[in-house]
């Protein structure tokens, strides 16, 4: 597949995610509560858990009913102070509790008192906790409870009028909202409700105002207190509903439990009416001073524990001064603009687009996927920690990851397509070990190489092409081709091309277990050829069909391999082959076959390599056209056995003491030397042409120059 071939489909794999998580960040739009939107929520998490946090306001202090832990330290109730019997009491305590509480803590000096408790209907003590609280209600924030059904938060704060009620104090200690002595009691009181994400229950936005169902504005608990601080100006600043930073106690920042028990430390509530503990742990008052207390239960014993980002639930009291601390420093965090999200989205499909097209290197890529998706964590991190932005994070990261991957998917698909395909085409040509190393160590193939090269060629076959049906003829050929390509695989070969009728086939040029054994096999693959034809010879025969001769010529030597052909794109047209003069040598060879009335003969480099395994004959010494000095050429008797290895024949003894006086010009004594041996070895041509060229010898002697070389005129 061409390379702008992948770009098409990149750019269709990266559209195809970028349009499905579009349609599925529009979709969340309406349905909030989506795995996705879950996802993107634990982001927010993470960074407000690692990121920059707001300092603790050194006012604000969280006053603890933690009923349990002191119940059991007053033992005798008979002489116990009126604060300690009521609170050592059953819950609900009598009211008046919290008149006396009012009153040490104003006496103290405490600036705001804000009580995280429902009082919805009458109980003991209400005419006293009544009088503290229009006595001291410029300082004193009372809680009312939404009860909803459920809260979308895409409503933005208003809720439909089936879906609500309000729990307001009891008007047995606020009084009634239409009588003027109690109205500065009623503006003192704010809504305790979180409203959590709908897809986890989790705590990440502050709501500081709402609308109610009759579109008059109600304010919450933690904006009531900031206006009885700082002044209704500033309380009007606050967003409606935003994201918040955690806080943490700069001196508590370091200790091994950090999550929130380091912030807005819990002060025991019975500890206030404790005069040796009042005296000592809060200098008679002192410590109050100016505070902004927050009054509320702790304990699982009160059920009030909200989750938030941090990895533990909090109780609620603390939660209620998270806000107000985010409150009171404006440190809010910003959620991005639907628009600025459909750009990071689409800005992310882009860059994987981008990258694929820009390299198909994988290491390059998966460094790349790490990058991307560092830079991207590391550029939330910033904005979240330097700009007060919360950028979405999820759907851009899912983008980007799955167009990268699919893409990259595909291309793993592609590429062992194309392998495969290539292996298939391949595996035609060479052995199947051979295709292994061609497509797993490509750069092992090219360069300079000593390998053994294997020519065949038919007999006689352009003159029966001539004559020949030509169907019947190519049926022929590709029969005896399937058949010689066989044994170049069996032999652990490699086909380099077909010539024709000829087939060339190479030996160590893509792997070698040293060059006998590459030797060795060519010179079996040649006898396993003839054999086959010999075969297919006689069933040719039998269908009425001619026969074929073979020649085959091998030699080894030096070559250089590697891709030879046209690399210009136009006419792009490249072979993995070898060239070089023992390539040369094997072809002249072959050609030399006819000359000697035999199917198969080795070059002089290649006899020294498979005397070991092959019987070998000697048959003359060649000067081949091109070359200025003469070879070796060597026929093939057979295979020896060895496990039976028998004799040298003695016919063979015979010829090769005769060669050899032949070739010292003693023609008489070769002469008779090589008619001893066709006595033993009748009809042998190469035995014949030496009796007939000693006979000429002997009556026309050559010149002492002489050196038994034979000269070849062609190819």
């Amino acid at each position: 597949m061409q390379k702008s071939d992948h770009k098409k489909l990149y750019f269709m794999i990266s559209f195809f995610c970028l349009t499905l998580f579009l349609l599925i960040y529009r979709y969340e739009a309406f349905i909030p509560s989506t795995p996705f939107s879950g996802i993107e929520a634990k982001t927010y998490d993470l960074r407000a858990f690692y990121g920059k946090k707001i300092k603790q306001d050194p006012r604000l202090i969280f006053l603890a009913i933690d009923k349990p832990t002191y119940i059991d330290q007053y033992p005798d109730r008979e002489n116990l102070p009126k604060p300690i019997k009521i609170i050592t009491g059953p819950w609900p305590w009598s009211r008046e509790i919290w008149a006396l509480a009012i009153e040490k803590l104003t006496n103290a000096g405490a600036k705001i008192i804000a009580l995280d408790l429902i009082f919805k209907t009458e109980g003991v003590g209400d005419v006293e906790f009544q009088k503290s609280l229009l006595k001291h209600s410029e300082k004193i924030v009372l809680g009312l409870n939404i009860q909803l059904e459920s809260l979308n938060s895409s409503m933005q704060g208003t809720m439909k009028e089936q879906m609500i009620t309000f729990d307001y104090p009891s008007n047995s200690i606020i009084g009634s909202a239409y009588d003027d002595r109690f109205k500065s009691i009623w503006n003192g009181i704010g809504f305790v409700n979180f409203f959590p994400e709908t897809v986890d229950s989790t705590i990440r936005r502050l709501h500081y105002t709402t609308l109610g169902s009759t579109g008059t504005t109600l304010y919450s608990f933690s904006y009531k207190i900031l206006e009885k601080l700082e002044g209704t100006s500033s309380a009007e600043k606050l967003p409606q509903e935003t994201l918040f930073r955690l806080t943490y106690n700069p001196d508590r920042q370091n200790e091994m439990d950090s999550y929130h028990d380091d912030v807005f430390l819990p002060v025991p509530f019975f500890q206030i009416f404790d005069d040796k503990i009042w005296e000592r742990n809060f200098q008679s008052g002192a410590f109050f001073k100016d505070k902004v207390i927050v009054i509320g239960v702790l304990g699982d014993w009160f059920q009030d524990y909200q989750k938030t980002s941090y990895p533990t639930v909090m109780p609620g009291p603390k939660v209620h001064l998270y806000a107000l601390n985010a409150a009171i420093q404006k440190k809010f965090i910003q959620e991005c603009s639907r628009s600025v999200d459909y750009f990071t989205i689409i800005l992310s499909g882009i860059i994987a687009f981008g990258l694929l097209s820009m390299t198909s290197d994988p290491r390059v890529r998966v460094f790349s996927l790490m990058g991307v998706n560092i830079t991207f964590a590391l550029i939330s991190y910033l904005f979240f920690n330097y700009q007060d932005l919360a950028i979405l994070c999820f759907i851009p990261f899912l983008t980007f990851n799955t167009s990268f991957v699919f893409c990259n998917i595909y291309e793993i698909f592609a590429e062992q397509k194309e392998r495969a395909r290539v292996r298939s085409h391949l595996e035609r040509y060479v052995s199947k070990n051979v295709v292994r190393m061609l497509l797993e160590n490509p750069e092992k193939l090219q360069g300079r190489k000593t390998i053994t090269i294997l020519f065949s060629d038919l007999r006689g076959f352009t003159t029966l092409t001539e004559s020949a049906d030509a169907e019947a003829l190519v049926k022929q050929l590709n029969e005896y081709l399937t058949k010689m390509v066989k044994c170049v695989f069996q032999n652990k070969g490699t086909l380099d091309k077909f010539i024709g009728d000829a087939v060339m086939a190479i030996w160590g040029n893509a792997e070698t277990e040293g060059s006998e054994i590459d030797a060795q096999r060519a010179v079996q693959c040649s006898l396993d050829m003839i054999e086959e034809l010999k075969k297919l010879n006689i069933k040719w025969k039998l269908e009425g069909k001619p026969e074929l001769k073979v020649g085959i010529g091998i030699n080894h030597g030096q070559a250089i391999v590697g891709n030879m052909g046209s690399d210009d794109k136009a006419y792009e047209r490249m072979e993995f082959t070898v060239i070089g003069d023992s390539v040369n040598t094997a072809s002249r060879l072959e050609g030399l076959t006819k000359e000697y009335h035999t199917d198969l003969l080795l070059g002089e480099t290649v006899e020294p390599l498979v005397d070991k395994e092959f019987r070998l004959r000697s048959v003359a010494l060649v000067q081949l056209k091109g070359k200025t000095r003469p070879t070796e050429v060597f026929g093939v008797l057979g295979k020896i056995d060895p496990l039976n290895p028998e004799p040298k024949p003695e016919w063979l003894t015979t010829y090769e003491e005769a060669l050899h006086l032949y070739r010292k010009q003693q023609f008489k004594e070769a002469l008779a030397q090589f008619k001893v041996a066709s006595v033993k070895k009748p009809n042998d041509y190469l035995i014949g042409e030496y009796i007939e060229s000693c006979e000429e010898f002997i009556q026309n002697p050559p010149d002492e120059k002489w050196t038994g070389v034979i000269i070849m005129k062609t190819k």
